[in-house]
């Protein structure tokens, strides 16, 4: 079983109004096989992640994914409840998962939940299916998997790439009055709602002042991330040089 792809939806999309990945799964070996056909898996795995007994799965109550794993369930199933487990270990709030026959035997797309500000180039949610699938791997082998050190590295990056504290309660009181928020990038910069009532914020200060539009043309990357994201196609042009390294390092981050 490997990962052979994962594709970052931010914003509502069809599965949730909240960012989602889409990770492609190909079984290979196991592609065909349920869990019935392996004796004391079932077992072992919630032995190594108790938690996975409070799944509720399609059954919609406590103990359904049990029930699905007794029955015989397929390993791409398996993963993304595995994922969803790691993922409430290293601190992060998210539930929604599924998964789906992708056109081939063995083929799987795995949707699961995202937290509403993390970034969408994070590097987590594809470590998280890493860890999943190797975790099974493991059970299969009737190996129990050392995860401590894993969920702690992980954590860690979780921790690092959440919201400051005063700009996450800017982003709190703009959902509870119903305010879209989108996070821009890796920063603490907000994007509040749509079209001309779009508004940016970057820690205590707004785009009504000129300051955050120093700061974004004196930073060439996010410059271009922005104008990409807006459609805009951006690359070098005939004679275009690249600045030195040192040259110009953008402004400093704010919290």
């Amino acid at each position: 079983m490997r990962l052979d792809d994962l594709r970052h939806l931010s914003g509502p999309n069809s599965f949730s109004t909240r960012p989602v990945t889409v990770a492609r799964l190909e079984l290979e070996e196991l592609t065909d096989r349920k869990t019935t056909e392996y004796p004391g898996f079932a077992g072992r795995l919630t032995a190594a992640l108790p938690g996975l007994a409070e799944h509720h799965c399609a059954a919609g109550r406590p103990g359904g994914f049990l029930e699905a794993m007794a029955r015989g369930t397929y390993f791409g199933h398996v993963t993304e409840h595995v994922a969803l487990e790691l993922s409430s270990l290293v601190g992060r709030d998210v539930y929604l998962g599924r998964t789906m026959w992708a056109g081939a035997d063995g083929r799987y797309d795995v949707m699961t939940e995202c937290p509403q500000d993390e970034p969408a180039q994070s590097s987590v949610p594809a470590e998280l299916l890493e860890l999943a699938i190797t975790t099974v791997k493991h059970i299969l082998l009737e190996r129990m998997p050392d995860l401590p050190l894993e969920l702690a590295r992980i954590a860690r990056v979780v921790e690092r790439e959440r919201l400051g504290v005063s700009t996450a309660a800017l982003a709190g009181a703009a959902r509870s009055r119903g305010i879209p928020v989108r996070r821009v990038g890796q920063l603490s910069m907000l994007r509040l709602g749509y079209g001309r009532y779009r508004r940016l914020v970057w820690a205590t200060l707004t785009e009504q002042t000129s300051v955050i539009g120093v700061d974004i043309a004196a930073d060439k990357m996010l410059a271009k991330q922005l104008l990409t994201g807006a459609g805009i196609p951006m690359g070098w042009w005939p004679g275009a040089r690249p600045t030195p390294p040192g040259r110009w390092a953008g402004s400093a981050g704010r919290s």
